[in-house]
C-alpha cells in the first residue's frame, strides 16, 4: 500500500510539472500524433490512455510516423521514478543480509536510467529531478512512518503536507518499522488451515519414523 501511495503522489507531482513545462522532443527522429486543432474527443483520450498503460510507458516494436500518444512529458522522468522506487522497495522490505540482491537491484536501476538517456528517451535534467523527488519523498515518508513524530499534533509543521491525512489514516495502527517477515498472501483462515494440515503431516511423519 505504501508503494502505491508514494507512486500516486509522485505521478501527481509529475503531472503538475509537465503540465506547466513542456520540453521539445529529445530525439528529433521520433514522431508524435498530430495535434488536434480543437478539443480532443473523450474516446480518443481513453484510447491513448489504454495504449500507454498497455505498454507500461514504453514503446515496443518498430515505430511508425504519428504513432506515439503524447510528446513533451519529460519533466520529470516517470521511468526513472519506477526504476528507483523498485530499488528502494527491494532494499527497504527485504532482509539486510540479502545485500547482493540490493546491489543487483541498484545496478539494474542505474542501467535502466543510463539506457533511457542513451536512447534519448529523456533529458538528464528529467532524471535528476526524478531522482531527487523520488528519494526524498520515499525517505521522508518512511521516516515519518517509523518514528513517533506522526503522533505529534502540536507544533508539527508536517501536518501541512497535502497527503498528511491519507498518511495518518494508513499508518495509524503501525507502531514502527515493518519487520522483514513474509507470509502467504492469503486470508488468515486459509493460512491457518494450511498450517494445521502441514503440522499434522509433519507429526504423522515423525510418528511413522522407525
Amino acid at each position: 500500500m505504501r508503494v502505491f501511495l508514494l507512486l500516486g503522489i509522485m505521478y501527481l507531482y509529475r503531472a503538475a510539472t509537465f503540465s506547466v513545462t513542456a520540453l521539445p522532443i529529445a530525439d528529433t527522429n521520433f514522431k508524435c500524433y498530430n495535434k488536434y486543432n480543437g478539443s480532443i474527443p473523450f474516446e480518443e483520450v481513453l484510447l491513448r490512455v489504454v495504449r500507454i498503460a498497455g505498454g507500461g510507458g514504453f514503446n515496443f516494436g518498430e515505430e511508425k510516423a504519428d504513432t506515439r500518444s503524447y510528446c513533451g512529458d519529460y519533466i520529470f522522468s516517470g521511468h526513472t521514478v519506477i526504476f528507483i522506487t523498485t530499488h528502494l522497495a527491494i532494499k527497504e522490505y527485504t532482509p539486510r543480509n540479502l545485500f547482493l540482491l540490493h546491489w543487483l537491484s541498484m545496478l539494474c536501476a542505474a542501467l535502466g536510467v543510463f539506457f533511457l538517456m542513451a536512447g534519448r528517451g529523456h533529458y538528464s535534467v528529467d532524471v535528476l529531478i526524478a531522482y531527487f523527488v523520488t528519494t526524498r519523498l520515499w525517505w521522508g515518508y518512511h521516516t515519518l512512518a517509523n518514528t513517533s513524530i506522526k503522533n505529534i499534533h502540536t507544533n508539527n509543521e508536517l501536518r501541512n503536507l497535502w497527503w498528511w491525512m491519507v498518511f495518518r489514516y494508513l499508518e495509524k495502527n503501525i507502531p514502527g518499522p515493518v519487520p522483514n517477515r513474509y507470509s502467504l498472501p492469503l486470508p488468515r483462515s486459509w493460512r491457518s488451515y494450511l498450517n494445521s494440515k502441514f503440522n499434522n503431516k509433519q507429526k504423522v511423519d515423525l510418528e511413522n519414523e522407525p
